[in-house]
């Protein structure tokens, strides 16, 4: 009998993988900025990233702690609310409000998700 080994990456929702990549850039991008390196590139994605995890509803705890602290990386480059657009600390404050109050609604399911 063969033993099936699955990776917890595997299981990680789009979120989380989001998330985990959004963590790796912004160490990236703290290194860069410590080296009075500016990364346009790296900066595009770090938004990016922040947007498409805004537009991705969390429909698990897992996910909305993922989603939770993406909002924490924006807010540490933004603690005052001062920036605007999709990947801002304001925005996807509002969108894990919006996904925990929709969980607490009973109007999130898991299976209602991808």
């Amino acid at each position: 009998m063969t033993a099936r080994i699955i990776s917890h990456e595997i299981r990680k929702s789009p979120i989380e993988l989001l998330v985990a990549e959004l963590r790796a850039i912004d160490r990236a991008h703290a290194a860069q900025w410590q080296a009075g390196i500016d990364d346009d590139a790296l900066h595009a994605r770090h938004w990016a990233i922040r947007e498409s995890i805004n537009a991705t509803a969390a429909c698990t705890r897992a996910e909305l702690n993922a989603k939770a602290s993406a909002a924490q990386i924006a807010l540490d480059h933004d603690p005052d609310f001062e920036c605007d657009g999709l990947g801002s600390a304001r925005e996807l404050a509002k969108s894990l409000i919006a996904d925990a109050m929709a969980m607490l609604d009973g109007k999130l399911e898991v299976t209602s998700c991808p």
